[in-house]
């Protein structure tokens, strides 16, 4: 794990915006939490943990716990919706494919 947000660090190395940039890591459990929190690198980008997907907590150092609408971010166009953007590549990918029968 402590290799893949790595990458997402490295992916958003030369990103301008990257200061506003945030890693959600939605965890089953309290255990999950911990063990990503180990390997969480600091921000920017920043990565945020949560086992409630409600509340999200800073990681690595977890001095900072906040609400979804209260984290870091470019001012949002009023135009999409939240839920358009959030998981929105993992949603494409595993999008279920529909049967044709002919």
């Amino acid at each position: 794990m402590k290799a893949k947000l790595n990458a997402y660090h490295q992916a958003l190395a030369s990103d301008p915006q990257r200061e506003h940039g945030n890693i959600l890591l939605a965890c089953e459990s309290r255990r999950r939490l911990a063990n990503l929190t180990r390997c969480a690198p600091p921000g920017p980008p920043w990565i945020w943990g949560t086992t409630d997907r409600e509340h999200y907590t800073l990681l690595p150092a977890r001095k900072q716990r906040r609400r979804l609408t209260e984290l870091p971010a470019v001012p949002r166009n009023q135009d999409r919706r939240l839920s358009d953007c959030v998981c929105r590549r993992w949603r494409q990918a595993h999008a279920p494919t529909t049967a044709h029968t002919a």
